[in-house]
């Protein structure tokens, strides 16, 4: 790998924030079974930007117009896929959820090549067959087929996609920072999840006692010291090592899930998501 020995440090600490984005998932299927999805991600993108102006109000309140509108325009890509996972997760594992999320990575490359005509390596169609037939392997169910819920996650991968793109759009413009940008998307989100809460249901706002410290660790470790510590540590890494350690994060998410809630993944849930952690990895090696 490009320069690991002088960007070791920052390499493993990025190799740390895995476990946290992976245990996430779980964390979220625990909480959706007492809060609906959207008052859920009220709670943890609304107090996540909270906590993010909080530890950095300059960042927020001295945004430039470009970086409000970038934030916004990625934010609506980051809140449509948040929503469409969470709404997903109600009945999709958290280990299935993280495999199928986690197909984004190959179609980056898929979006840019049809709205900027950019080629891709050969590589990048490997591992785009490859993921298909992972993909295909782990949501399909012989008794039942294809599942609505998983093709939400797949949809909500869709929008990961649109927003990395979107997100390195407007950080390739002069002068534009990324943190006040990326607090301005969170807190886009945020708003928009806090709207929908309201507007789809009747959210009661109440969280059991049992429940605060795993929503507390989702918003201040899981989002805003998560997002903040990535955004340092991206700028320290090349995209070929950053997307390499990222691939661990499903593996995290099905083992912690395995661990707390007891979910298990049948033969063809496993091989799915081998044969996708497969493709990840060769869209991402050298």
């Amino acid at each position: 790998m490009e320069n690991f020995n002088e960007n070791r440090g920052y390499y493993w600490l990025m190799v740390c924030l895995t476990p946290i984005g992976g245990l996430s998932f779980p964390i979220v299927r625990f909480l959706l079974t007492v809060l609906a999805p959207f008052e859920l991600l009220s709670y943890r993108l609304g107090l996540g930007a909270i906590a993010l102006i909080l530890l950095s109000p300059k960042s927020f309140f001295t945004a430039t117009n470009l970086e409000i509108k970038g934030g916004l325009v990625s934010g609506l890509f980051f809140g449509s896929a948040m929503g469409l996972l969470v709404y997903g997760m109600q009945t999709t594992g958290g280990g299935q959820a993280a495999f199928i999320l986690s197909t984004q990575v190959v179609m980056v490359p898929i979006l840019r090549r049809l709205i900027w005509n950019e080629k891709f390596e050969n590589k990048f169609k490997i591992a785009i067959g490859i993921c298909f037939v992972g993909l295909v392997i782990l949501t399909f169910r012989p008794d039942v087929g294809f599942r609505l819920a998983d093709g939400f996650i797949f949809l909500a991968a869709f929008c990961v996609a649109l927003f990395s793109i979107s997100n390195s759009h407007f950080n390739s413009k002069p002068n534009v920072r990324t943190l006040p940008m990326g607090i301005w998307q969170i807190f886009s989100a945020g708003s928009g999840m806090f709207i929908l809460a309201n507007v789809t249901g009747n959210p009661s706002w109440k969280i059991p006692n049992d429940m605060w410290f795993a929503l507390i660790f989702l918003i201040l470790i899981s989002t805003s010291f998560r997002y903040i510590v990535q955004l340092k540590l991206q700028s320290k890494l090349s995209a070929t090592i950053t997307g390499l350690i990222f691939t661990l994060e499903p593996v995290w998410a099905t083992l912690f899930s395995f661990i707390w809630l007891k979910e298990s993944m049948s033969l063809y849930e496993f091989l799915g998501s081998l044969i996708i952690f497969i493709g990840l990895f060769a869209a991402k090696s050298r």
